[in-house]
């Protein structure tokens, strides 16, 4: 007889307060979709015919979602950095380039690590873009295209925590990133030549980057017998799990496998 779980008053209230913060962020990023306009595509345009960085910018959360985004452009084809808005006015503004386009993120508009770089990084970069929920702030107004997402409210019980804004930050930066990887004709060879490592590395490598060569191969002679080629040392190519059979002109005629060999016993 099967068992029933029967879920507490209190759980199935957290159960859905978590579901109402999903369905707040989900209705959030419809909302944000709806309001991508031509300010959007100035910004894919800047970014496209830069022919430097991008630099990505902001302070608190928004420096952790600029920080995902820097990550997401650079895998998929558009070369990209993180500059830390604190660091910035302490030498770290050393490394913005002049065809550098700058991706300046704050909700508010008006955090005042970011507010106070914009002019220097005006002077230095080739373009400012800022991506704001606050049309009237002061990143929307200095910035040359503003990417304006909000009004925002908060998904959290005090609609205080970042949280629709931060989630709506990084769905944008996602649009930019994959907008300007389709734009760029960015594959999947051109994917896996910045992906080695990882489950992703190991679906996407070819066959040539695992395979052995030289001296890693074992080889014999057809004509020898089955005994002769496994007695056999050969070094590092010992334990290969298979034999390649050569004829008398050295050229390849079969494999020998551990399985071949199984089934002889």
């Amino acid at each position: 007889m099967s068992s029933v779980i029967r879920v507490s008053p209190m759980a199935d209230a957290r159960l859905e307060q978590a579901r109402k913060v999903l369905r707040a962020e989900a209705a959030a990023l419809e909302a944000v979709a709806q309001r991508l306009g031509d300010s959007f595509l100035r910004a894919v345009d800047l970014i496209y015919a830069s022919t430097g960085r991008v630099c990505l910018t902001g302070t608190g959360k928004s420096a952790d979602v600029a920080q995902k985004i820097a990550g997401t452009l650079n895998s998929t084809g558009t070369r990209a950095y993180l500059l830390d808005a604190t660091r910035a006015v302490h030498g770290d503004l050393g490394m913005v380039g002049p065809q550098d386009v700058v991706l300046a993120l704050s909700h508010s508009g008006e955090s005042e690590e970011v507010v106070r770089i914009l002019g220097p990084l005006r002077s230095l970069a080739s373009a400012l873009i800022g991506l704001t929920s606050n049309p009237a702030g002061t990143l929307a107004r200095q910035a040359d295209v503003a990417i304006v997402i909000g009004p925002l409210t908060e998904a959290d019980p005090l609609g205080l925590a970042p949280s629709t804004s931060t989630t709506s930050m990084i769905a944008v930066g996602d649009a930019l990133a994959f907008v300007l990887c389709q734009q760029r004709a960015f594959n999947h060879e051109d994917f896996a030549r910045f992906h080695p490592a990882g489950s992703l590395g190991r679906k996407l490598m070819k066959v040539e980057a695992v395979m052995r060569r030289g001296s890693d191969l074992r080889l014999a002679s057809a004509r020898q017998t089955v005994r002769e080629v496994f007695a056999q040392t050969v070094g590092r190519a010992r334990r290969t799990g298979a034999v390649m059979l050569l004829d008398e002109d050295g050229r390849l005629v079969g494999l020998f496998t551990d399985s071949d060999l199984a089934r002889l016993f």
